[in-house]
């Protein structure tokens, strides 16, 4: 996918869920700062069209983007009962900011297009304010012919060259939007795998081969080296002041 098309439908995303947001819980009943404890909303709406008029955060550029409602039932909330305590909400860096974090192209404001999308992802006033952020800590199949993943957005650095030895200049592009998150407020970063290192895997490579079966690609004997892996890694940042 070309790259200025990676970044409309990126964008577009983004602002359409801040619009979501802003539209439902202004229009929708859903608690705001402004309403009263304890107030139930009752709203019924039947099938139509209309557009949503949003200003960008980032530039101030008015937006119309349009909402289509069916089949909507009538819904009531009660904003006095309390069903749970959501602790953080937030997105994962997997499979776009080893891409993103290198995007350095300045948009027509002269603003970096990384930076004004982490401001829209992490900006408590300019965006939607995620306080949670999950970093993948790869495989090694991104720099590798040995993985058979043709989609290289599936790719992911490590940082090893050798067991015990690390570059931690590689994957800086994913690194980056990790550190932004925390400079921009998230008070959560969960680091996570998908794959162990490919030297520590059954079929050497950062996914099973299609001949494996019932058993982890995994094999016992390499836990604990790869148990030392995870945790150089969330050390190492951690030691940043990164809240890991």
């Amino acid at each position: 996918m070309p790259h200025r098309l990676k970044l409309t439908i990126i964008i577009t995303m983004i602002l359409f869920i801040i619009a979501a947001v802003s539209f439902g819980c202004r229009d929708k009943g859903y608690k705001t700062e402004n309403d009263t404890e304890g107030e139930s909303k009752t709203e019924t709406t039947t099938d139509t069209e209309e557009s949503v008029v949003e200003t960008d955060p980032i530039n101030g550029k008015e937006l119309n983007i349009p909402v289509k409602l069916e089949n909507v039932k009538t819904v009531k909330i009660d904003t006095a009962a309390e069903h749970q305590t959501i602790e953080s909400f937030g997105a994962s860096g997997a499979w776009w900011a080893q891409y993103v974090g290198d995007w350095t192209d300045l948009t027509s404001d002269g603003m970096e297009v990384r930076e004004y999308i982490a401001q829209l992802l992490f900006d408590k006033e300019k965006g939607i304010g995620l306080t949670a952020y999950r970093y993948n800590i790869g495989g090694g199949s991104r720099g590798s012919s040995k993985s058979n993943i043709s989609d290289p957005w599936r790719r992911a650095y490590s940082f090893e060259v050798e067991p015990g030895v690390y570059d931690w200049g590689r994957d800086a592009a994913a690194v980056w939007f990790m550190r932004r998150a925390a400079e921009l407020g998230v008070i959560e970063i969960t680091m996570f795998v998908n794959s162990p290192l490919e030297r520590l895997t059954v079929s050497g490579m950062a996914h099973a081969s299609p001949s494996q079966k019932d058993f982890s690609n995994l094999p016992r004997e390499n836990y604990e080296a790869f148990a030392d892996y995870v945790l150089d890694v969330a050390e190492h940042f951690k030691s940043e002041g990164l809240p890991i």
